[in-house]
C-alpha cells in the first residue's frame, strides 16, 4: 500500500485524484497511508481538494488526514480560487479543515479578493462560513476598503447599476 510510482504517488494519491470513491474506501480499509507525500510534497488530501472530490475529502479527514502545507500557502490557494469565482474549491478547502479566513503572504484573505473582484456569491459563501469582514491585511485594508476602490464589472453597466453593485457589496460586508 505504500509503494509509489517514480514521483512517489501511491495508489491512494491516484484514486483521490481520479475521484474513485470505491477504490479510496478499499485502500483506506486495507491501511493505505493518508499522510503519504509524493516528491512534490502533495498528499492524497491535496489531490482530493484540487479535484473537488468532497466525499473523498470527508473520508480522508475521518481517517486522520490533515492539511500539512504552511497556512499562508493555503491562504494563497484560497485567494486564487476566489479570483476565479471557484466556490467549489473554497468548499473543498473548508471541508479539509482550512480556516476560511486564512491570510496569504500579504495578509489578504479570500474575502479581500472576493471584495476586490466583486464576487458577490463568493462573499456570501465566505461570510456564511465565518470569514472575518474586519480582518486587515498588511496595509491595514479590510475587505470593504477594497470593495470601495475596485473597478465595477461588467464595464457596460450603467452608473446607477455600478452604484447599486457597490452598495450591495458594502451591505454584505456590513459597513
Amino acid at each position: 500500500m505504500t509503494q509509489g510510482d517514480a514521483d512517489g504517488r501511491t495508489a491512494l494519491h491516484i484514486a483521490c485524484c481520479g475521484g474513485n470513491i470505491g477504490i479510496v474506501r478499499y485502500l483506506l480499509t486495507v491501511g493505505a497511508n493518508v499522510h503519504a507525500k509524493d516528491r512534490f510534497d502533495r498528499t492524497p488530501l491535496i489531490d482530493a481538494i484540487e479535484n473537488d472530490h468532497h466525499e473523498i475529502i470527508s473520508m480522508l479527514r475521518t481517517c486522520g488526514a490533515h492539511l500539512h502545507w504552511e497556512p499562508r500557502l493555503i491562504g494563497e490557494k484560497m485567494c486564487a480560487a476566489t479570483v476565479m469565482g471557484d466556490i467549489k474549491r473554497l468548499q473543498s478547502y473548508r471541508l479539509a479543515g482550512a480556516d476560511i479566513s486564512q491570510a496569504n503572504f500579504s495578509g489578504q484573505t479570500a474575502l479581500h479578493f472576493a471584495s476586490l473582484h466583486r464576487r458577490t456569491e463568493t462573499i456570501k459563501y465566505l461570510l456564511e462560513y465565518g470569514a472575518d469582514p474586519r480582518c486587515a491585511d498588511m496595509l491595514g485594508q479590510i475587505p470593504a476598503d477594497l470593495a470601495k476602490i475596485s473597478p465595477t464589472r461588467p464595464k457596460r453597466m450603467s452608473e446607477q447599476s455600478k452604484e447599486q453593485s457597490k452598495t450591495e457589496l458594502l451591505t454584505l460586508l456590513d459597513l
